[in-house]
């Protein structure tokens, strides 16, 4: 089931946990502050340009695709998201993305950040890395031979095996 909230001027948004089936839900173009995955169900979530400062996907542990770029988050934790494939978290205030163990991990994008270390040698099938934008991060730690096929990065930025 799809729910499309986006647009809306809301402040906030709850209930979600009751919905029955919900698996792709967007509340992008509002004034959300705050948002907790309350649905395990849950495979796609948009909540792109909101005002997030506090996000939980503590319960989502089916997120697949999550947009949220253009928020205000200074950290997102995605540790239980196992099934996470695509994440889009660019234009934020982001300094730190915790996200675990992820096998299916084919797109990342973070630019725009204050990130100062980014790790993705654990993804290996990461394909699409975008992190341009970050301006104290220098060193985006990969896997000896991991390739990401495209990869976006500012002019002071490397992929580097060791980023000690």
């Amino acid at each position: 089931m799809y729910v499309a909230l986006y647009g809306n001027q809301l402040l906030t948004a709850s209930g979600f946990s009751n919905a029955d089936n919900l698996d792709n839900l967007s509340l992008s173009f509002n004034y959300l502050t705050e948002f907790s995955v309350e649905n395990p169900s849950l495979t796609k979530l948009q909540i792109d340009n909101n005002d997030l400062i506090s996000f939980d996907a503590e319960m989502g542990t089916n997120l697949e695709h999550v947009v949220m770029y253009s928020n205000k988050l200074k950290t997102v934790d995605f540790s239980n998201s196992l099934k996470l494939k695509l994440l889009r978290v660019a234009d934020n205030k982001l300094t730190n993305i915790m996200l675990g163990q992820k096998n299916d991990l084919y797109h990342l994008s973070c630019s725009s950040n204050f990130l100062t270390t980014l790790n993705v040698a654990d993804y290996a099938n990461l394909d699409y890395l975008y992190v341009q934008n970050n301006p104290n991060l220098n060193c985006i730690q990969i896997a000896n031979g991991q390739v990401i096929g495209t990869k976006e990065l500012s002019a002071n930025q490397a992929l580097n095996t060791n980023c000690n």
